[in-house]
């Protein structure tokens, strides 16, 4: 699963049948930098979650077994840390929980 911080900016618009603006991420953790090129043609799942929310990490076993079996068809997942308290904000922290998180689920 691909990891990134997005802050979005607040002067960009999304509008249906434009296409959609560039990723802005400060940090990417499991991957390199996707951009919208690179990301064309494929089915993305965003997943925006936090660390200390346990259905947040709850999920995430759940959409790495969909990253196993449809990532050759074309799903690309990228996981949106979007902290809300400031403890859940350092990025050692992401890192650190992001080794704790099983796997697959079962």
């Amino acid at each position: 699963m691909t990891a990134w911080a997005f802050w979005p900016r607040p002067s960009t618009a999304i509008t249906a049948g434009k296409p959609a603006p560039e990723i802005a991420a400060e940090h990417w953790i499991n991957s390199k930098p996707l951009t919208i090129n690179i990301l064309n043609g494929r089915v993305v799942l965003v997943e925006f979650w936090t660390y200390g929310c346990i259905n947040c990490r709850n999920i995430i076993p759940h959409l790495r077994n969909w990253h196993d079996k449809y990532e050759s068809a074309g799903l690309t997942i990228v996981g949106v840390h979007s902290p809300e308290f400031f403890w859940e904000k350092p990025l050692d922290k992401v890192r650190e929980t992001r080794n704790q998180i099983p796997r697959s689920a079962g």
